[in-house]
């Protein structure tokens, strides 16, 4: 494929008119796509700047595994065993494409209510869809120099082991600066908060709570004005929203970051933008001064300073 969406669709407003007629992607070349991240540990791959184009990032799953739910989320109870298919994906709150290997077979998924898992997702029959799919696809599958890069050999990919001390993981990332090096340092521990763009946004400041060892620090919501009370160290705060009654993300985040400094400090990591759930990371006011003096570039480069104007899953998230 020689960047197929540059020769027919142009823009994404024009991939309307020059929807594919045929499947967007072949099985032969979403397996080499799959062998390509299976030899290299490979789970996700984001471009340097951002935009709203669905296709800045990639997630890959290069082999089918099971697992067991531990505890209730938005999509499964708790104790269910959930399949996890071979597949490749990218999102950008709302909209999530994906495609998904099933026994043998190439499906396409699409969904604009956030991302979530295969079987929450229609199948994608969307002439609009079914471009976007292969306009990515085709992005990232140059991207990846395939099928050449098949033929090299792969340099066994680097383990990252998590310490749980931050000014010891975050430099390590910084020398690596991979997605992946970033999500197996932080993905599941440290201090990293998982914000999806629909959380309960009380959650998001019990979550603060938690990462930064807080026990002072409370959320809940004024049930008369619909309001976010904020309570930190004996003070109130009343976070008002710009659509009375309605919640928002930016404004949860944005206001509870503002509350912390300069005791403590979040900032969104961008591995993690280009997809309906965003990290961000939560350090003490003097962690953050020493990593900026040590790693000023690294810290500019990945990580982003929230204030009052910084757009995080967009003003309606």
């Amino acid at each position: 494929m020689k960047r197929l969406f540059k020769r027919f669709f142009g823009t994404a407003a024009e991939s309307s008119k020059n929807a594919p007629t045929e499947p967007p992607v072949s099985l032969e070349h979403l397996q080499q796509m799959l062998e390509y991240a299976r030899r290299r540990n490979l789970c996700g791959r984001s471009k340097s700047g951002f935009d709203k184009w669905v296709g800045q990032s990639i997630e890959i799953v290069s082999e089918k595994r099971s697992f067991t739910i531990r505890s209730n989320n938005p999509h499964y109870v708790e104790g269910t065993v959930v399949t996890q298919y071979q597949s490749v994906s990218w999102s950008y709150m709302p909209q999530h494409l994906g495609i998904y290997l099933v026994d043998g077979e190439v499906e396409f998924r699409a969904s604009h209510d956030g991302r979530g898992t295969r079987e929450t997702m229609l199948l994608a029959t969307d002439p609009v869809d079914l471009a976007e799919i292969w306009r990515c696809f085709d992005y990232w599958y140059d991207e990846f120099g395939l099928p050449g890069s098949l033929d090299r050999p792969a340099n066994p990919p680097k383990q990252f082991e998590p310490t749980g001390d931050a000014l010891r993981d975050i430099p390590a990332y910084f020398e690596d600066g991979s997605a992946r090096a970033f999500h197996e340092l932080f993905e599941d521990r440290g201090p990293v908060m998982w914000i999806d763009w629909r959380e309960e946004d009380d959650n998001i400041v019990q979550m603060a709570a938690e990462v930064l060892g807080l026990d002072d620090l409370i959320g809940r919501f004024d049930n008369d004005s619909c309001d976010l009370l904020i309570n930190y160290r004996g003070t109130a705060h009343r976070i008002r929203y710009p659509e009375e009654g309605v919640a928002g993300r930016d404004t949860t985040i944005i206001a509870l970051n503002s509350v912390l400094q300069p005791g403590h400090e979040l900032r969104l990591c961008i591995a993690s933008r280009g997809s309906d759930t965003l990290a961000f990371m939560a350090l003490s006011g003097e962690e953050w001064s020493l990593l900026e003096r040590k790693h000023p570039a690294a810290c500019a480069e990945h990580f982003i300073v929230i204030d009052e104007k910084t757009e995080i899953f967009g003003r309606s998230g």
